[in-house]
């Protein structure tokens, strides 16, 4: 298969197979196929439920899933949502995962299979934020794939980038 075929291929399978909220992708820096949340399940003061899968097309995914730290990077999406919302912004300047503590994985993530992700904040001061996430399959089975205590760092965007040479 050419270069342009697999391109063309990849490309069908993400577009076709990934049904998402057309607002996530400007809410969030990533695109396909790193962009991973899919929608909002739940909002409330304390909690956040966020959709989504970890793709096919990702290099670290073999036959029988991928490493469970993607499961991780899909909280870490998520908590950028969070922040959008609590904030009343545009989507941040800068957000940025900055440590993973007590983090419990499982062996392997199955891919392309919907999961739900649950972050619950646990508190922060200024840009930065810790969050409990659970990460799970959805439906019938609802094993928990991964737990950890996140911080992340936020910054929100600023409309003017103008510097005042003479300050």
């Amino acid at each position: 298969m050419s270069d342009d075929a697999v391109t063309t291929h990849l490309t069908t399978h993400l577009t076709t197979q990934r049904a998402r909220d057309p607002l996530i992708g400007t809410r969030l820096p990533h695109a396909d196929p790193a962009l991973y949340v899919e929608e909002v399940v739940e909002r409330t003061s304390q909690r956040l439920v966020c959709r989504g899968r970890l793709p096919r097309a990702m290099a670290a995914t073999g036959a029988a899933g991928t490493t469970a730290l993607l499961a991780l990077e899909l909280a870490a999406q998520a908590s950028a949502l969070w922040e959008e919302e609590r904030d009343g912004e545009s989507r941040p300047e800068t957000a940025l995962l900055v440590s993973i503590r007590r983090a419990e994985l499982c062996e392997l993530v199955p891919v392309a299979t919907p999961l739900l992700v649950e972050l619950t904040p646990q508190g922060g001061a200024g840009g930065l934020r810790k969050f409990a996430c659970t990460v799970r399959l959805e439906g019938d089975d609802q094993r928990t794939l991964a737990r950890a205590d996140l911080a992340t760092f936020s910054h929100p965007a600023t409309t003017d980038r103008a510097v005042d040479p003479k300050s």
